[in-house]
């Protein structure tokens, strides 16, 4: 994922500092959060939600709980447009299995194919959602 909102990436320095000062530290921020997430039946373990993951704002950054899982468990710098990819489209997981470290265009491309697995999954689109949806536009004078 990106990083919006006031949400920043902390520059390579501040990664370096950490991996280097702090990495006993860190280690116990990321097992702290393991033991605090919740496992469900996909295999993700998650903290927040996938609208508002969970944040941290530790040694002065602010960042998501899965970039500082992603970074930390790679050991390594984030490197200019990298981000953090969820391979399992679910933004509050922190299973560092399903964290991938990439480009957006990769990014964009992992939720493309999960979008089409999942209409392929359902092969059609289900007539009464055709016949609400009509009725409703019907309704607003307006296409849905």
């Amino acid at each position: 994922e990106g990083f919006p909102d006031a949400v920043s990436k902390p520059p390579a320095n501040w990664w370096h500092d950490t991996f280097a000062n702090h990495a006993g530290v860190l280690e116990m921020k990321i097992e702290r959060y393991f033991a605090q997430s919740k496992v469900t039946s996909d295999g993700c373990w998650e903290i927040g939600t996938a609208e508002c993951p969970a944040r941290v704002q530790w040694r002065g950054k602010r960042l998501r709980v899965y970039q500082l899982v992603a970074w930390a468990m790679a050991g390594e710098a984030p490197l200019p447009r990298s981000v953090v990819r969820h391979l399992c489209n679910n933004r509050a997981c922190i299973n560092p299995d399903h964290l991938a470290i990439g480009t957006q265009a990769q990014n964009l491309f992992d939720q493309r194919q999960k979008r089409s697995a999942d209409i392929a999954k359902i092969g059609h689109i289900d007539e009464r959602f055709c016949c609400l949806a009509a009725s409703l536009s019907r309704m607003t004078d307006k296409p849905l």
